[in-house]
């Protein structure tokens, strides 16, 4: 299945962007007219290859993301609804909005969660594959419970080890400056 970027014109006359997975250039455009959206262009877009991330996400994101997804589906919130709440939640940079707001478009287009998920490339295998056990299984909301406990479970030792480092660094730092201070005066 690929992805196509598309821009087309609604039935009141407004311009339309968006991303839609389809199976050829045709179908896609089949699709979105059935929608009532009148293509003016569309174009494949180039998939990224390998799993590699240049800036990966940050652990609060992840873990912040996980427990409201949670909550929500929890709370009987159908999943593309919860993830277009997320999507406009001030509490994650602007950077995770944006992939939010893709994973959104496309679920919407008919693929799973975990596909988006996979699609994206930035997300950890881990996520990825709990997630998709959790949509396989039918306990979608319970696997995102655990994604969320991992990932505070992890910022938590993160931080225990940065504060560990902290004090034998200061005591560095201010030995070398003491030994400058001595060897120049």
């Amino acid at each position: 299945m690929a992805t196509y970027t598309y821009k087309a014109t609604d039935m009141s006359g407004s311009r339309v962007n968006g991303v839609i997975n389809s199976t050829s250039e045709s179908s896609a455009v089949n699709s979105l007219s059935k929608q009532g959206l009148m293509v003016l262009s569309i174009d494949p877009v180039k998939q990224r290859s390998g799993t590699f991330s240049l800036f990966p996400l940050k652990l609060d994101d992840l873990m912040t993301f996980a427990r409201q997804l949670a909550i929500m589906l929890n709370s009987g919130v159908n999943l593309a609804a919860a993830l277009e709440v997320l999507a406009e939640q001030e509490v994650f940079s602007g950077r995770f909005r944006k992939i939010i707001s893709t994973l959104l478009v496309n679920i919407e287009s008919g693929m799973s969660f975990a596909e988006a998920l996979r699609s994206e490339n930035c997300f950890d295998d881990i996520f990825v594959n709990l997630v998709d056990a959790g949509e396989n299984s039918g306990s979608l909301e319970n696997t995102l419970d655990k994604v969320a406990r991992f990932y505070e479970s992890q910022k938590k030792l993160k931080d225990e080890v940065k504060s560990a480092t902290t004090y034998p660094m200061f005591i560095l730092v201010f030995g070398i400056i003491m030994v400058i201070v001595v060897m120049f005066f």
